[in-house]
């Protein structure tokens, strides 16, 4: 299994970001379970949960390479910006 700490934050550049009712951090939660829900073999843990920010370890198999591009996705339709953080 491939793992990661992502950061995830408002996009100042998408505007769907600016036109949500959510905290930041509900909208990540929910670009995580869509992102999630789409392979069973993808999850995460949620490691810190502001207002702002969410903070999360991620997992997936090896062998999924559509992983980060299916995360960038469900990103961009919450108007959100990942970080990789460096455990």
């Amino acid at each position: 299994m491939a793992s990661g700490r992502y950061k995830f934050v408002r996009d100042g550049k998408n505007v769907t970001g600016f036109l949500s009712a959510n905290r930041a951090s509900t909208d990540a939660l929910g670009a995580l379970g869509a992102w999630s829900g789409a392979q069973s073999d993808r999850g995460y843990t949620v490691v810190i949960d502001e207002d702002e920010q969410l903070l999360a370890d991620l997992s997936w198999s090896e062998v999924d390479s559509s992983a980060g591009p299916d995360l960038d996705c469900e990103c961009f339709k919450f108007g959100l910006s990942r970080i990789y953080v460096d455990p």
